[in-house]
């Protein structure tokens, strides 16, 4: 990435934290796992990493172990308590700190309309594709 104007360093983040949406199962039929880290510097929202994928449970718990490890920094970690969150939640306590149980309200539209404005305001920040190639293809 030398040399390319496009590039931005990222800042000094204020906090950070990890967010999971998990599934019962890994069948080529079932939601895909997601779990993001995400920092905060100000106004600005910085996607830091990603996780998306069809994961059995003990791919799961290995994935958000995962994350954790890479950034040590996060002060919490949110799963969504619904599927089989209530039991990832269960097993993971012990291992890593700061995990919190969230049920969500509405439904995923819902969820997603709440977050649109910093999207339109230019709050949020996404790696560079060079640096994270998943990128293009969670815009794509």
């Amino acid at each position: 990435m030398d040399h390319d104007d496009s590039v931005a360093i990222l800042p000094t983040l204020d906090k950070t934290w990890s967010s999971w949406d998990l599934t019962f199962t890994d069948k080529d039929t079932s939601d895909f796992v997601a779990g993001q880290t995400w920092g905060k510097q100000g106004s600005n929202f910085y996607l830091l990493d990603r996780v998306h994928g069809r994961m059995s449970f003990p791919q799961q718990i290995e994935a958000i172990k995962s994350m954790s490890q890479r950034h040590p920094e996060s002060s919490a970690v949110f799963v969504e308590d619904k599927a089989n969150g209530s039991a990832v939640i269960t097993q993971i306590r012990n291992y890593i700190s700061g995990v919190i149980g969230v049920v969500p309200k509405g439904d995923k539209t819902a969820r997603a309309s709440v977050v649109v404005p910093f999207f339109e305001a230019g709050n949020i920040y996404l790696p560079h594709p060079r640096w994270q190639p998943w990128v293009r293809e969670m815009l794509g």
